[in-house]
Protein backbone atom coordinates (compact mmCIF):
# COMPACT_ATOMS: atom_id res chain seq x y z
CA UNK A 1 0.00 0.00 0.00
CA UNK A 2 0.84 3.48 -0.33
CA UNK A 3 1.23 6.68 2.41
CA UNK A 4 0.21 9.91 0.49
CA UNK A 5 -0.56 13.04 2.12
CA UNK A 6 -0.53 16.78 0.61
CA UNK A 7 -1.13 20.38 1.81
CA UNK A 8 -2.10 23.30 -0.73
CA UNK A 9 -2.63 26.65 -0.48
CA UNK A 10 -4.73 29.11 -3.12
CA UNK A 11 -5.17 32.64 -2.76
CA UNK A 12 -7.60 34.91 -5.62
CA UNK A 13 -7.65 38.49 -6.04
CA UNK A 14 -9.79 39.83 -8.67
CA UNK A 15 -9.53 43.87 -8.31
CA UNK A 16 -13.16 45.80 -9.36
CA UNK A 17 -13.37 46.75 -12.89
CA UNK A 18 -10.23 45.31 -14.47
CA UNK A 19 -11.69 42.46 -15.67
CA UNK A 20 -9.18 40.49 -14.64
CA UNK A 21 -8.67 37.79 -12.28
CA UNK A 22 -5.13 36.93 -10.09
CA UNK A 23 -4.26 33.40 -9.02
CA UNK A 24 -1.32 32.49 -7.15
CA UNK A 25 -1.11 28.74 -4.77
CA UNK A 26 1.65 26.77 -2.80
CA UNK A 27 1.15 22.58 -3.35
CA UNK A 28 3.03 19.95 -1.33
CA UNK A 29 2.72 16.11 -1.68
CA UNK A 30 4.84 13.10 0.16
CA UNK A 31 4.45 9.94 -0.32
CA UNK A 32 6.11 6.59 0.88
CA UNK A 33 4.98 2.74 -0.26
CA UNK A 34 5.64 -0.26 -1.10
CA UNK A 35 3.63 -3.56 -3.26
CA UNK A 36 2.74 -6.33 -1.56
CA UNK A 37 2.60 -8.51 -5.50
CA UNK A 38 5.44 -6.06 -7.31
CA UNK A 39 8.59 -5.68 -4.69
CA UNK A 40 9.76 -2.06 -5.06
CA UNK A 41 12.67 -0.55 -3.11
CA UNK A 42 11.26 1.10 -0.26
CA UNK A 43 11.37 5.33 -0.52
CA UNK A 44 9.73 8.31 0.32
CA UNK A 45 9.53 11.18 -2.04
CA UNK A 46 8.28 14.90 -1.58
CA UNK A 47 7.41 17.12 -4.46
CA UNK A 48 6.94 21.12 -3.61
CA UNK A 49 5.19 23.52 -6.14
CA UNK A 50 4.13 26.85 -6.37
CA UNK A 51 1.96 27.94 -9.71
CA UNK A 52 -0.07 31.19 -10.75
CA UNK A 53 -2.41 32.45 -13.15
CA UNK A 54 -4.32 34.87 -14.91
CA UNK A 55 -7.29 35.26 -16.18
CA UNK A 56 -9.56 37.85 -18.01
CA UNK A 57 -13.21 38.01 -17.10
CA UNK A 58 -16.43 39.12 -19.11
CA UNK A 59 -15.96 42.55 -17.48
CA UNK A 60 -13.16 42.74 -19.94
CA UNK A 61 -14.27 40.98 -23.37
CA UNK A 62 -17.93 39.63 -23.10
CA UNK A 63 -17.26 36.73 -25.60
CA UNK A 64 -13.73 36.44 -24.64
CA UNK A 65 -11.93 34.51 -22.24
CA UNK A 66 -8.08 34.63 -22.34
CA UNK A 67 -5.77 32.48 -19.69
CA UNK A 68 -2.36 32.05 -18.99
CA UNK A 69 -0.56 29.92 -16.01
CA UNK A 70 2.50 28.72 -15.10
CA UNK A 71 3.87 26.08 -12.50
CA UNK A 72 7.20 25.08 -10.94
CA UNK A 73 8.10 21.51 -8.89
CA UNK A 74 10.67 20.90 -7.30
CA UNK A 75 10.58 16.84 -6.76
CA UNK A 76 13.44 15.31 -4.39
CA UNK A 77 14.05 12.49 -6.76
CA UNK A 78 14.18 14.27 -9.72
CA UNK A 79 14.56 17.50 -11.58
CA UNK A 80 12.82 20.46 -10.80
CA UNK A 81 10.67 21.37 -13.25
CA UNK A 82 9.27 24.37 -15.12
CA UNK A 83 5.70 23.97 -16.87
CA UNK A 84 3.09 26.78 -18.36
CA UNK A 85 -0.08 26.96 -20.61
CA UNK A 86 -2.34 29.38 -22.14
CA UNK A 87 -5.64 29.38 -23.44
CA UNK A 88 -8.60 31.22 -25.10
CA UNK A 89 -12.51 30.81 -25.71
CA UNK A 90 -14.04 32.57 -28.48
CA UNK A 91 -18.13 32.39 -28.56
CA UNK A 92 -18.28 33.62 -31.90
CA UNK A 93 -22.22 32.90 -31.69
CA UNK A 94 -23.41 33.12 -28.47
CA UNK A 95 -25.10 29.71 -27.48
CA UNK A 96 -24.47 28.71 -31.18
CA UNK A 97 -20.78 28.14 -31.72
CA UNK A 98 -17.24 28.55 -30.05
CA UNK A 99 -13.71 28.68 -31.10
CA UNK A 100 -11.02 27.59 -28.16
CA UNK A 101 -7.26 26.61 -28.50
CA UNK A 102 -4.83 25.57 -25.76
CA UNK A 103 -0.84 25.44 -25.92
CA UNK A 104 1.68 24.81 -23.16
CA UNK A 105 3.91 22.36 -21.70
CA UNK A 106 3.65 19.37 -19.79
CA UNK A 107 6.25 17.21 -17.02
CA UNK A 108 5.59 13.60 -16.00
CA UNK A 109 7.85 12.22 -12.81
CA UNK A 110 8.69 8.37 -13.50
CA UNK A 111 6.25 6.36 -11.32
CA UNK A 112 7.46 4.25 -7.84
CA UNK A 113 7.36 1.31 -10.08
CA UNK A 114 9.15 2.67 -13.03
CA UNK A 115 12.25 3.76 -10.82
CA UNK A 116 12.16 0.93 -7.71
CA UNK A 117 10.62 -1.97 -9.15
CA UNK A 118 12.43 -4.74 -8.49
CA UNK A 119 9.76 -7.74 -9.43
CA UNK A 120 11.19 -11.44 -8.33
CA UNK A 121 13.49 -13.25 -10.73
CA UNK A 122 10.93 -15.41 -11.91
CA UNK A 123 10.06 -14.37 -15.54
CA UNK A 124 8.25 -12.19 -16.57
CA UNK A 125 9.58 -9.18 -14.53
CA UNK A 126 9.87 -6.24 -13.94
CA UNK A 127 12.53 -3.73 -13.35
CA UNK A 128 12.85 -0.06 -12.40
CA UNK A 129 15.73 2.05 -13.48
CA UNK A 130 16.41 5.08 -11.65
CA UNK A 131 18.16 6.82 -13.78
CA UNK A 132 14.71 7.17 -15.87
CA UNK A 133 14.18 10.86 -17.07
CA UNK A 134 11.26 12.51 -16.72
CA UNK A 135 8.89 13.13 -19.62
CA UNK A 136 8.66 16.69 -20.98
CA UNK A 137 5.98 17.25 -23.68
CA UNK A 138 4.79 20.38 -25.55
CA UNK A 139 1.20 20.73 -26.57
CA UNK A 140 -1.47 22.07 -28.90
CA UNK A 141 -4.74 21.64 -28.86
CA UNK A 142 -7.67 23.41 -31.62
CA UNK A 143 -11.12 22.93 -31.16
CA UNK A 144 -14.72 24.20 -32.81
CA UNK A 145 -17.96 23.39 -31.49
CA UNK A 146 -21.73 24.67 -31.33
CA UNK A 147 -24.98 24.07 -29.92
CA UNK A 148 -28.34 23.31 -31.60
CA UNK A 149 -31.69 22.99 -30.56
CA UNK A 150 -31.80 25.59 -27.40
CA UNK A 151 -28.09 23.89 -26.74
CA UNK A 152 -29.80 20.40 -26.21
CA UNK A 153 -27.13 19.06 -28.80
CA UNK A 154 -23.59 20.07 -28.37
CA UNK A 155 -20.56 19.08 -31.03
CA UNK A 156 -17.04 19.38 -31.00
CA UNK A 157 -14.11 18.32 -33.32
CA UNK A 158 -10.55 18.83 -31.97
CA UNK A 159 -7.43 18.61 -33.36
CA UNK A 160 -4.10 17.98 -31.56
CA UNK A 161 -0.52 17.86 -31.83
CA UNK A 162 1.98 17.16 -28.89
CA UNK A 163 5.86 16.16 -29.19
CA UNK A 164 7.36 14.49 -26.28
CA UNK A 165 10.69 14.10 -25.27
CA UNK A 166 12.36 11.23 -22.90
CA UNK A 167 8.99 9.43 -23.27
CA UNK A 168 8.99 6.28 -20.45
CA UNK A 169 8.45 3.06 -21.79
CA UNK A 170 9.85 -0.48 -21.74
CA UNK A 171 12.10 -2.32 -23.47
CA UNK A 172 13.43 -6.21 -23.20
CA UNK A 173 16.96 -6.48 -21.67
CA UNK A 174 18.44 -9.31 -23.50
CA UNK A 175 20.88 -9.82 -20.25
CA UNK A 176 18.64 -9.44 -17.78
CA UNK A 177 15.70 -11.31 -19.37
CA UNK A 178 13.44 -8.67 -18.04
CA UNK A 179 11.41 -5.56 -18.97
CA UNK A 180 13.22 -2.82 -17.83
CA UNK A 181 11.62 0.88 -17.54
CA UNK A 182 13.50 3.79 -19.29
CA UNK A 183 13.26 6.37 -21.96
CA UNK A 184 12.34 5.94 -25.67
CA UNK A 185 15.23 7.52 -27.55
CA UNK A 186 14.09 10.80 -29.87
CA UNK A 187 10.66 12.72 -30.02
CA UNK A 188 7.63 11.08 -29.85
CA UNK A 189 5.09 13.02 -31.91
CA UNK A 190 1.36 12.40 -31.11
CA UNK A 191 -1.35 14.15 -33.39
CA UNK A 192 -4.94 13.54 -34.34
CA UNK A 193 -8.46 14.49 -34.19
CA UNK A 194 -11.78 13.46 -32.12
CA UNK A 195 -15.26 14.56 -32.97
CA UNK A 196 -17.76 14.30 -30.23
CA UNK A 197 -21.65 15.16 -30.00
CA UNK A 198 -23.51 15.38 -26.72
CA UNK A 199 -27.14 15.26 -27.07
CA UNK A 200 -29.93 15.56 -24.31
CA UNK A 201 -32.69 15.45 -26.82
CA UNK A 202 -35.39 15.38 -24.22
CA UNK A 203 -36.02 14.70 -20.47
CA UNK A 204 -36.43 10.83 -21.35
CA UNK A 205 -33.49 10.44 -24.01
CA UNK A 206 -29.90 11.33 -24.11
CA UNK A 207 -26.68 9.93 -26.02
CA UNK A 208 -23.14 10.62 -26.79
CA UNK A 209 -20.85 9.36 -29.78
CA UNK A 210 -17.26 10.18 -30.22
CA UNK A 211 -14.69 9.22 -32.19
CA UNK A 212 -10.92 9.55 -31.88
CA UNK A 213 -8.10 8.78 -34.33
CA UNK A 214 -4.78 9.16 -32.83
CA UNK A 215 -1.24 8.67 -34.32
CA UNK A 216 1.58 8.13 -32.25
CA UNK A 217 4.74 7.77 -33.77
CA UNK A 218 8.44 7.41 -32.58
CA UNK A 219 10.76 8.91 -34.95
CA UNK A 220 10.98 5.58 -36.94
CA UNK A 221 7.60 6.02 -37.80
CA UNK A 222 6.16 2.97 -35.74
CA UNK A 223 3.03 3.64 -33.54
CA UNK A 224 4.01 3.47 -29.81
CA UNK A 225 3.14 0.48 -28.05
CA UNK A 226 -0.32 0.36 -25.94
CA UNK A 227 -1.74 3.37 -28.16
CA UNK A 228 -4.47 2.54 -30.49
CA UNK A 229 -4.79 4.17 -33.82
CA UNK A 230 -8.45 4.71 -32.42
CA UNK A 231 -10.99 4.97 -30.34
CA UNK A 232 -14.65 5.13 -30.34
CA UNK A 233 -17.96 5.19 -28.11
CA UNK A 234 -21.28 5.28 -28.15
CA UNK A 235 -23.94 5.49 -25.57
CA UNK A 236 -27.61 6.31 -25.47
CA UNK A 237 -29.92 6.26 -22.26
CA UNK A 238 -33.92 6.12 -22.75
CA UNK A 239 -34.86 7.25 -19.05
CA UNK A 240 -38.29 8.30 -18.56
CA UNK A 241 -39.30 9.53 -15.08
CA UNK A 242 -43.10 9.23 -15.29
CA UNK A 243 -42.51 5.09 -15.88
CA UNK A 244 -40.35 2.70 -13.72
CA UNK A 245 -37.94 1.51 -16.12
CA UNK A 246 -34.68 2.23 -18.52
CA UNK A 247 -32.70 1.05 -21.26
CA UNK A 248 -29.20 1.77 -22.51
CA UNK A 249 -26.71 0.56 -25.25
CA UNK A 250 -23.17 1.03 -25.12
CA UNK A 251 -20.96 0.15 -28.19
CA UNK A 252 -16.89 0.87 -27.98
CA UNK A 253 -14.49 0.58 -30.94
CA UNK A 254 -10.76 0.25 -30.30
CA UNK A 255 -8.34 0.67 -33.12
CA UNK A 256 -5.30 -1.51 -33.91
CA UNK A 257 -2.91 -1.40 -31.01
CA UNK A 258 0.79 -2.83 -30.73
CA UNK A 259 2.99 -4.00 -28.13
CA UNK A 260 7.03 -5.00 -28.14
CA UNK A 261 7.40 -7.97 -26.42
CA UNK A 262 11.00 -9.18 -25.56
CA UNK A 263 11.75 -12.34 -27.25
CA UNK A 264 8.73 -12.44 -29.36
CA UNK A 265 8.87 -8.60 -31.37
CA UNK A 266 6.08 -6.38 -32.19
CA UNK A 267 2.17 -8.32 -31.80
CA UNK A 268 -0.56 -6.31 -33.07
CA UNK A 269 -3.78 -6.45 -30.77
CA UNK A 270 -7.15 -4.64 -30.46
CA UNK A 271 -8.95 -3.80 -33.52
CA UNK A 272 -12.61 -4.44 -32.18
CA UNK A 273 -15.97 -3.63 -32.01
CA UNK A 274 -18.53 -4.71 -28.79
CA UNK A 275 -21.59 -3.94 -27.81
CA UNK A 276 -23.57 -3.76 -24.40
CA UNK A 277 -27.64 -3.65 -23.63
CA UNK A 278 -28.88 -3.29 -20.91
CA UNK A 279 -32.16 -2.03 -18.37
CA UNK A 280 -32.99 -1.24 -15.76
CA UNK A 281 -36.87 -1.62 -13.55
CA UNK A 282 -37.81 0.66 -10.47
CA UNK A 283 -39.88 -1.92 -8.06
CA UNK A 284 -41.49 0.92 -6.69
CA UNK A 285 -42.88 4.76 -6.97
CA UNK A 286 -39.89 6.31 -4.77
CA UNK A 287 -37.60 4.03 -7.14
CA UNK A 288 -35.71 2.90 -3.94
CA UNK A 289 -35.86 -1.01 -5.37
CA UNK A 290 -33.54 -1.06 -8.91
CA UNK A 291 -32.85 -3.97 -10.62
CA UNK A 292 -30.49 -3.89 -13.49
CA UNK A 293 -30.08 -6.76 -16.39
CA UNK A 294 -26.91 -6.32 -18.64
CA UNK A 295 -25.97 -7.95 -21.54
CA UNK A 296 -22.53 -7.41 -21.98
CA UNK A 297 -20.70 -8.05 -25.20
CA UNK A 298 -23.75 -8.98 -27.45
CA UNK A 299 -22.47 -10.59 -30.32
CA UNK A 300 -20.15 -12.60 -28.37
CA UNK A 301 -16.74 -10.86 -30.28
CA UNK A 302 -13.67 -12.70 -29.21
CA UNK A 303 -11.76 -9.46 -28.67
CA UNK A 304 -7.98 -9.52 -27.07
CA UNK A 305 -7.67 -6.31 -24.99
CA UNK A 306 -3.81 -6.48 -23.65
CA UNK A 307 -0.91 -8.81 -24.56
CA UNK A 308 2.07 -10.14 -22.43
CA UNK A 309 5.08 -12.46 -22.40
CA UNK A 310 4.38 -16.27 -21.49
CA UNK A 311 6.75 -19.01 -20.99
CA UNK A 312 6.01 -22.89 -21.22
CA UNK A 313 8.61 -23.31 -18.47
CA UNK A 314 11.43 -21.22 -17.14
CA UNK A 315 13.81 -20.88 -19.44
CA UNK A 316 11.40 -21.80 -22.34
CA UNK A 317 11.29 -19.46 -25.60
CA UNK A 318 8.37 -16.78 -24.53
CA UNK A 319 5.51 -16.25 -26.84
CA UNK A 320 2.56 -13.99 -27.09
CA UNK A 321 -0.14 -13.99 -24.31
CA UNK A 322 -3.14 -12.94 -25.23
CA UNK A 323 -5.84 -11.46 -22.53
CA UNK A 324 -9.33 -11.70 -23.90
CA UNK A 325 -12.10 -9.43 -23.20
CA UNK A 326 -15.40 -10.81 -21.46
CA UNK A 327 -17.40 -13.05 -23.91
CA UNK A 328 -21.29 -12.69 -24.17
CA UNK A 329 -22.09 -12.10 -20.18
CA UNK A 330 -25.42 -11.68 -18.42
CA UNK A 331 -25.41 -9.69 -15.62
CA UNK A 332 -28.38 -9.33 -12.78
CA UNK A 333 -27.64 -6.89 -9.92
CA UNK A 334 -30.64 -5.62 -7.31
CA UNK A 335 -29.75 -2.26 -5.62
CA UNK A 336 -31.19 -0.29 -2.74
CA UNK A 337 -31.02 3.18 -2.78
CA UNK A 338 -31.82 4.96 0.42
CA UNK A 339 -32.57 8.31 -0.84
Amino acid sequence: GFTDYGVNALARYSPTGLGLEFYAGYDFQAYTGKDVVLYIEHQTENVHGVFGEIATTPDLFPNLRISAGIRHNIPSVAPSSTVWNAGARWDAIPDTLYVRALVGTAFRLPTAEELFARDPIDAPNWIGNPDTKPERSTNVNVGVGGYFGMRSINWEAVWFHREIEDLIDVTFDEALQADVFGNVPGIVTVQGAQFAITANLNQDLSGTISYTFNSAEREDGEQIDRVPEAYGNLSIDYHPMDRRFGLFAAGRLVGKTYRTLGGVGRTEYGDYVTLDLGARIFLDPERHHVINLTVQNVFDTEYVTWVDRGFTDVGATPYALDHLGWPRTFLFRYTYAFF
